[in-house]
């Protein structure tokens, strides 16, 4: 807690979002197996830095994955809005500036999504010790790590075609707008040409 406190006032973070899970380490020299895996904790047979740093991270990118979960659930109930929007009334009453915004709320969580997690790269300590290594791979297979950032990406995915798919025919309708105003404009500018010829 004291480090999260000390972080927050370097960092300026808003620690009323944040999102944790408690996971216990157990030391049994007797185990059977150099590691296990249980639903809320790993035994260790022996205490290993490079063991605890690995378990640490797997739940870093656990917890991160909540968290842009719930963004992504946020995103999609926007996306439900602007469909039932589209369905009901045959277009969106979105301006652009909105629909943009919430296009980039999309690309930036998707792009801070793939940053931030480092989700295929293994890391260092896995390469030289093979236990650390099936320890790594145990804990994002437990911790479902690699198909919960596949189930949020494709949501993501979604929500930008969609928003893009808005977008676009927003852009189509301000264009027939367009459009029809230039021809308003020629149609007045040969009436004007016809009456003054007349007159």
């Amino acid at each position: 807690e004291e480090m999260i406190q000390t972080l927050s006032k370097i960092f300026s973070l808003n620690t009323s979002i944040y999102k944790y899970d408690d996971y216990k380490i157990e030391v049994q020299p007797d185990a059977g197996a150099t590691h296990r895996l249980d639903f809320n904790k790993v035994v260790l047979q022996k205490f290993d830095f490079e063991a605890v740093r690995i378990i640490a991270l797997s739940i870093g990118q656990s917890v991160a994955l909540d968290y842009y979960q719930s963004i992504t659930v946020d995103l999609l109930a926007e996306t439900k809005d602007i469909s039932e929007e589209l369905r009901t009334k045959g277009r969106s009453t979105r301006n652009i500036k909105n629909l943009v915004r919430y296009m980039g709320a999309c690309m930036s969580t998707k792009q801070s999504l793939t940053d931030d997690l480092y989700i295929y790269d293994e890391p260092d300590e896995s390469w030289d010790n093979q236990n650390v290594s099936k320890l790594f791979e145990e804990a994002k297979r437990h911790l479902e790590i690699q198909s919960r950032f596949k189930g949020i990406y494709y949501d993501l995915d979604l929500i930008q075609q969609s928003s893009e798919m808005v977008a676009d025919l927003i852009h189509i309708r301000k264009q027939n707008v367009l459009e029809l105003t230039i021809v308003g404009l020629i149609a007045f500018e040969v009436a004007w040409l016809i009456i003054d010829k007349f007159l």
